[in-house]
């Protein structure tokens, strides 16, 4: 029946098709013959397009014939057979009218009962090898014989598979074993059957035309058990209970970040996309992995990695220079007792406590003063009586923080140029979707179809890509919440269902049980709740659907090579205002979007950074939203220091110290929550937004209010010292442990997933832990601030801070790689946030120094003229020098008038301190503020663009691994992003940021909250994502056919080569190619491993039942 030329009609090939098929497959085969889509009209449709192809091929286009193992007796078909022997067995059995004892049954009990049927015929070999001994056949018909064993061998292996355990693990394997059992099959050389048969009948005998109809009508069987046994293995899986194995695969093939090497290559990896599984993949190696290999996680994680490394390096080397502070402050020459009361090893030794007191009078007309110096520090009684520290510095301290101070900013300098060059290397060593794309800021509101806009910036070179983002930033956020909630609903109804199964119920019932619920309970997390929640979002969606009008927001254009999307950038680059206004310029009228829209176009960012639903705001929208966010954080993080002014000022110390533990502890929380009601467009300048809030907060918190709280008297003692050493205590070791820990996730994946009732539900368990690189970068600067903030009085917080950078660079790294969420790529945005607090921290370096130079020794006492009898610890002594009170203490980083306390030393450096703090500041505000707002301005009339690096020549289409510009919204609840794009052919799901085996899973396109919505509606609800292809690329395909050019007819191969030579003239638009001249293009699957050779397999881990959302 696969037209081997024997001379029938088609009428008669059907006929004995038919004829065959009603007595060997039952009605529920038949149903699951229907639904395969593999009826024998399809080929007698074109019998020409099949004639001479691998036998177990199939139709092109379809799945594989199938059929039950079992000949027209009933029985198994376990041996050759000769014409006149199967015509007496189908007489036999239509005058015995035996029924089929498999109609009717399910179809693995029917697997079962075939399979007894066949172990109840014993002999039936040995008499197939009677039959071939006492008959002298020639070489071709063993051979023929030979490749029936072989399938009869593997109908025996998949029979085997009914045996595995009802366990998830193992039945996944089955399903494994499975494909490839039927891979074995496609392998089968039948490709000479056709010689075989004539050879024999030329020869005179007859027996190789039955053998050719018994090993098509065994394959169709075999490939129909496979075909059983995959849907009973499919039924078995979803009933199986969570099994704990798999969730574990999921997170380290899925959450965690993983990787391949390279093709071509032995020592370079690329990153694999979630849930993506290739031949040699490994998870990255906290220890093997190189630094710069961090670039796979975007510039923003690399630069941040890098900035450890190259800060803790820097902060060794500023602890050199500030060791002559440390010797200083540990001699006699600071303190007569050198630190004695100090423990011997302790780690303040070194630093500027003072425990060297002298018992002073500050009443002229005399003291008896009593000093207890068993105490830490010492104290004294008596009226008029005080200490006075007698620990001094010197000039040479403060030159040597003057060199701290100037060696940490040309370091910031000299790392502010590393990282330039790490953008430039970065960007010419690996090609992303951003080197090749731009977007569009400004479209036509009615320009949505990709086609006009193809067609528009082909003048630049040939697009690869068009998408265009509408305005439905609304709908697709509550579409990822509605998803969300079936998810939900799914966990606490331990739902193995598909969608529709889940939401029905009866919405005006459980309205009414919603609305008997007390106040307290609608916002539980019960059945009835969220029903209650899918009712009112499913509402939502509908009505954002039908009632808005959905216009373009955004374009992205990829391009297929960089020099396209450099000419682009070059000659449409202008300022915002010329944009709006639709000043032409010496623009032309070709690069003027239907001659009327001067465009504002700028390069695109990463396509994983992109936040879609926020691309429809507004810039306006956007300035008055973050301004009010800015404010208000601020003036939440003023309120808590206010707060803690107030309660130490009254004497309350412990709750002014417990206060600001609880901020700590709560504000990061509360400022994420007021950044993400903030409509960013990338996940850069959310992060941007969120570490500039952080960085108020913590610098706030652990360096100026610990400032401004203390008791001035006791600047030098060692509980205010302690204080700064326990807060670089905690971010060298305590957070560092935390985020190794990870208490929360580990519980979650090691005990609370062991309570799942679904495997889903275990699996939302191995999610990963939440983290963000903002905030990273702000643990990173608070502890520099700190160190350099208090350096004046504790050197050895460099060293320190060293340490504490080494530890999270390493912690960081194991939590990047076998802990947190894999990051989206960012760019180097942050970094570059980073080093202006940078700057921000030498100048708060030199305000702070210069107060503790001013302010020295700290204890308020100033000597006076007068004298006077004055007894201490039972000693009078005439003519004691009494001491007035003064205040030290002074927040005005510019004044160096001479106080009467000062000496001279201290009088000379005030001076340069001063007058360093008068210029740095002015430096800082021309250099940084002066240059921000020029390039502000000339942004708002000009435009800016300058290319990074040298362009390459490799094309867009055949870089492994890329990405394009596809519609998605994520949501905290759910392991991967959701689609929001048809997906039918417009664009190669190899070019998508995740791997999955059916997407449709994450396809929002289809969600059944459109049910009553239109088709047209809703398609035009959903931004449009169109792929291009390019000369070279069809070139690709045409000669990746999978077929052998020789066994077609000459037609179709001339029919192949004239389709060939038009795509050559320039074909782009083709789409998902089927069949050309009714020959399958198979195999084009992968766009981004062209050079790979199909080296990378798409899939779920452990098949995609286990691993949904």
């Amino acid at each position: 029946m696969f037209g081997f030329g024997d001379g029938k009609s088609k009428d008669e090939e059907l006929d004995e098709f038919l004829g065959e098929a009603d007595k060997v497959l039952t009605p529920d085969t038949l149903r699951v013959r229907a639904k395969s889509g593999c009826e024998y009209s399809a080929y007698l449709k074109n019998p020409s397009a099949h004639h001479g192809q691998v036998l177990l091929k199939g139709l092109p286009g379809k799945e594989k014939p199938k059929a039950l193992p079992f000949g027209p007796d009933g029985q198994p078909v376990t041996k050759p057979l000769t014409a006149k022997e199967v015509r007496a067995k189908e007489i036999e059995a239509k005058k015995n009218s035996v029924p089929n004892p498999t109609a009717g049954e399910p179809a693995f009990t029917k697997v079962k009962k075939k399979d007894n049927l066949m172990k109840s015929d014993l002999n039936q070999k040995q008499i197939q090898m009677e039959k071939r001994l006492s008959n002298p056949s020639s070489a071709a018909m063993m051979q023929l014989w030979k490749l029936g064993d072989t399938l009869d061998t593997l109908q025996t292996e998949v029979l085997a598979l009914r045996d595995v355990p009802n366990n998830p693990v193992k039945l996944i394997k089955a399903k494994q074993d499975l494909a490839v059992l039927n891979g074995r099959i496609d392998n089968l050389q039948f490709e000479g059957i056709d010689a075989i048969v004539t050879q024999e009948l030329e020869s005179g005998r007859t027996e190789a035309r039955d053998e050719r109809k018994r090993l098509t009508k065994l394959a169709e069987e075999t490939h129909e058990l496979i075909h059983v046994m995959s849907l009973e293995l499919k039924k078995r899986l979803e009933t199986a209970g969570p099994d704990v194995k798999l969730s574990w695969k999921y997170f380290q093939g899925v959450t965690l970040p993983n990787r391949v090497v390279k093709a071509g290559t032995k020592n370079e990896f690329r990153k694999l996309e979630p849930g993506e599984v290739a031949e040699g993949a490994e998870p990255y190696g906290v220890f093997d992995t190189p630094l710069n290999e961090l670039g796979d996680f975007g510039i923003g994680v690399l630069l941040y990695f890098k900035m450890l490394l190259f800060l803790g390096c820097l902060c060794v080397v500023l602890g050199l220079i500030g060791a002559y502070n440390l010797h200083y402050f540990d001699s006699k020459e600071y303190s007569s007792n050198r630190q004695n009361t100090l423990a011997s090893f302790t780690i303040l030794r070194g630093s500027a406590i003072c425990d060297d007191y002298t018992t002073v009078c500050t009443d002229t007309a005399g003291c008896t003063c009593t000093t207890d110096t068993s105490s830490t520090p010492w104290a004294v009684s008596g009226d008029g009586c005080a200490l006075k520290k007698n620990c001094e510095f010197s000039a040479a301290n403060a030159y040597v923080l003057l060199a701290v101070s100037f060696v940490f900013l040309i370091g910031n300098f000299i790392m502010g140029w590393s990282h330039d060059k790490i953008v430039v290397e970065a960007d010419e060593a690996e090609q992303t979707a951003q080197d090749y794309s731009i977007m569009v800021n400004d479209p036509d509101a009615d320009a949505t179809d990709p086609d006009e806009w193809q067609k528009f910036f082909s003048q630049f070179g040939h697009v690869s890509y068009v998408t265009v983002a509408l305005n439905n930033g609304t709908l697709l956020s509550l579409l990822a919440k509605r998803k969300a909630i079936m998810r939900q609903l799914g966990f606490e109804t331990t739902a193995k269902k598909t969608e529709d199964q889940q939401i029905d119920f009866d919405a005006e019932e459980n309205t009414r049980l919603y609305n008997l619920l007390p106040f307290h309970k609608k916002s539980a997390r019960g059945i009835v709740q969220l029903r209650h929640q899918l009712l009112t979002v499913d509402a939502a969606i509908e009505k954002e659907a039908i009632d808005k009008n959905f216009t373009a927001a955004r374009v992205f254009v990829v391009f297929e090579n960089e020099k396209s999307q450099r000419r682009c950038l070059q000659r449409l680059t202008t300022g915002t205002i010329p944009a709006a206004l639709e000043w032409v310029g010496e623009l032309p009228p070709h690069m003027i979007f239907r001659g009327t829209n001067v465009l504002s176009v700028c390069e695109a960012p990463e396509p994983t950074d992109v936040i879609w639903e926020n691309l429809e705001t507004p810039l306006k929208h956007q300035m008055i939203e973050q301004t009010m966010t800015l404010i208000l954080s601020l003036g939440i993080v003023a309120l808590c220091a206010y707060i803690i002014y107030l309660l130490n000022e009254a004497g309350q110390s412990f709750l002014a110290a417990f206060f600001i533990s609880i901020t700590n502890s709560v504000m990061p929380s509360v400022l994420k929550m007021i950044n993400e009601t903030e409509e960013h467009l990338t996940q850069g300048s959310k992060q941007t937004s969120l570490l500039l809030k952080l960085v108020f907060l913590r610098w706030m918190t652990t360096g100026f209010i610990v400032l401004l709280i203390r008791d001035t008297d006791g600047t030098l003692d060692e509980k205010f010292v302690g204080k700064v050493w326990a807060v670089l205590l905690a971010d060298a070791i305590t957070t560092p442990t935390l985020r190794l820990l990870d208490p929360s996730a580990r519980i979650g994946r090691n005990y609370l997933s062991k309570k799942a009732e679904s495997q889903e539900k275990m699996n939302s368990y191995f999610l990963g832990t939440d983290w963000f690189l903002a905030e990273r970068y702000t643990d990173m600067t608070k502890t520099l601030f700190v160190s350099l903030f208090f350096t004046a009085i504790f050197p050895q917080g460099l060293f320190v801070t060293a340490f504490a950078f080494m530890v999270s660079y390493w912690v960081d790294k194991y939590c990047l790689f076998r802990l947190w969420k894999q990051p989206p790529a960012m760019d180097g945005k942050l970094a570059d946030a980073a080093r202006f607090q940078i700057s921000l921290i030498f100048i708060a370096n030199c305000f702070v120094s210069q107060h503790f130079l001013r302010g020295w020794p700290f204890d308020d006492l100033q000597a006076t003229s007068s004298t006077a009898t004055v007894t201490f610890d039972g000693a009078s002594a005439a003519n004691t020098v009494i001491y007035k009170v003064v205040d030290q203490v002074s927040y005005n980083f510019f004044d160096w008038t001479e106080q009467g306390w000062f000496s001279e030393d201290q009088k000379a450096v005030v001076k340069i301190y001063s007058i360093l703090n008068i210029v740095a500041l002015t430096v800082f505000a021309v250099f940084y503020f002066g240059h921000s707002a020029q390039y502000s301005l000339h942004k708002l009339f000009k435009g800016s663009y300058a290319a990074v690096g040298e362009a390459k020549d490799d094309d867009y289409s055949f870089v492994p691994g890329i990405q394009t510009y596809v519609p998605m919204v994520s949501h905290k609840s759910l392991g991967l992003p959701l689609i929001a794009s048809d997906m039918k052919g417009t664009f190669d799901a190899e070019h998508i940021s995740f791997t999955m085996k059916d997407y449709s899973k994450v396809d929002l396109t289809k969600s059944n909250a459109f049910r009553n919505v239109s088709n047209t509606r809703r398609k035009g609800a959903f931004s449009i994502c169109k792929q291009y292809k390019s000369p070279r690329l069809l070139d690709w395909e045409i000669e990746n056919v999978e077929v052998d050019m020789e066994t077609i007819h000459k037609w179709e191969r001339e029919t192949m080569l004239k389709t060939k030579k038009v795509m050559k003239g320039g074909l782009e638009d083709v789409g998902k190619m089927g069949t050309v001249g009714g020959v399958k293009i198979g195999g084009i699957k992968s766009l981004a491993e062209r050079e790979q050779a199909d080296s990378k397999k798409k899939g779920m881990l452990g098949g995609p039942e286990n691993h949904e959302l």
